[in-house]
């Protein structure tokens, strides 16, 4: 969503719903599955800890992390956050052209929003779809104060959206193609998480026989995680 520095051997990846914490370890490999999951943990939220992603119990939450990093012996890495609720406002927004200026989204009515936006895919009649999101400056600044207030040296905050948007360029490489980006999310009603099937975290992504996942129950969490993990190099081809 914002410029990432350059690639570092460790990055840990929280992904936030309203009623669920993950935190993934992902390392890149040389072998057949490019990717290495060294460590997953997942935390129930029932007592409105993060009620519309809103950060009401940040030493709960501060203290979930920490502990996943102690466990894991895990020190001083890159960390990214990916949110997934209803604090985050998402738009499919068509445009007449393919190098917008901000104003011409007229995402104006939200003007205590920061805005971030890509390129999705062309229509027939010449217009241009782009995927907007934008979140409250506020809320923003709770999740980089979290970060703060528990030394995490945090790198990016995304959507879920956007995160997964990168992992189904990655699993296409060379053979990404805006327009059948398009055709598979309109035939999917516009949601990126109902094209990339489950079946691409066996195909991609080594996972330690000692790390306890369900790949039925934990496939979300995994997808954002693995897709912004991708994110902070983007060398597809």
């Amino acid at each position: 969503m914002w410029p990432m520095p350059p690639h570092s051997s460790t990055h840990i990846i929280t992904t936030f719903y309203p009623h669920l914490m993950a935190c993934c370890w992902f390392e890149q490999t040389n072998n057949k599955q490019p990717f290495r999951l060294k460590a997953f943990q997942t935390k129930k939220i029932e007592n409105l800890e993060l009620e519309q992603l809103i950060v009401f119990n940040p030493s709960l939450i501060g203290r979930f992390i920490k502990q996943f990093l102690n466990i894991n012996k895990i020190k001083n890495p890159f960390t990214h956050f990916c949110l997934n609720g209803p604090s985050i406002i998402e738009q499919f927004v068509p445009v007449e052209t393919a190098t917008p200026t901000p104003d011409q989204f007229h995402l104006k009515k939200n003007k205590n929003c920061i805005w971030d936006y890509t390129f999705l895919y062309p229509t027939y009649n010449g217009q241009f779809i782009f995927y907007a999101s934008g979140i409250k400056r506020e809320k923003l600044f709770q999740y980089q104060l979290l970060a703060m207030k528990n030394k995490l040296n945090l790198i990016s905050i995304t959507t879920a959206t956007m995160a997964l948007l990168n992992l189904y360029h990655y699993s296409k490489g060379k053979h990404f193609r805006h327009s059948q980006l398009g055709i598979e999310l309109e035939q999917n009603n516009q949601k990126i998480e109902h094209v990339i099937p489950t079946s691409i975290i066996d195909d991609i992504v080594y996972i330690d026989p000692s790390i306890n996942v369900n790949i039925k129950t934990d496939a979300s969490s995994l997808l954002c995680a693995l897709g912004l993990f991708i994110t902070r190099n983007k060398n597809y081809g």
